[in-house]
């Protein structure tokens, strides 16, 4: 059964939203970095590892996510991985400690790895550039 044009434009939107929040979310914790040692009474060297211990996650999560996506479904890991986040996010915002939010941020980051290239997979049949880039022609349009 294929999707209706208005449920794929809004998979489409809920997923390009969702890639979009899962970026903008990497470039907090490098500028909150003073404010988490602060709030947690902790050394930044302390706090830095939130910060590293998410991109190290984020890196194996991410070379397992075709794995993944084979194993339980694009659509599944996709819906699966946005549910995560969004707790571990919550999570993150809730933690009482640093351990609490160190552990926030590596499911955070776990969850958000396969949001890139699926939610990708997932909207480029969606695109109106269907084919693969190296048969559109690249540089200026002719006149």
């Amino acid at each position: 059964m294929n999707p209706s044009p208005q449920h794929q434009r809004m998979w489409v939107a809920c997923l390009a939203a969702a890639t979009a929040l899962s970026a903008s979310a990497n470039a907090v914790v490098p500028v909150a970095l003073p404010e988490i040692a602060s709030t947690f009474n902790a050394p930044i060297s302390a706090a830095a590892w939130v910060m590293t211990g998410f991109s190290g996650t984020c890196a194996m999560a991410f070379a397992l996510t075709d794995w993944m996506a084979r194993r339980f479904g694009e659509t599944r890991l996709q819906a699966f991985s946005l549910l995560v986040f969004t707790l571990a996010s919550l999570m993150c915002g809730l933690a009482p400690d640093l351990p609490s939010l160190l552990f926030s941020a590596l499911s955070r980051a776990s969850s958000q790895a396969p949001s890139f290239p699926w939610g990708t997979a997932c909207c480029w049949p969606h695109s109106p550039h269907r084919g693969p880039a190296r048969q559109r022609p690249s540089g200026p349009a002719p006149p």
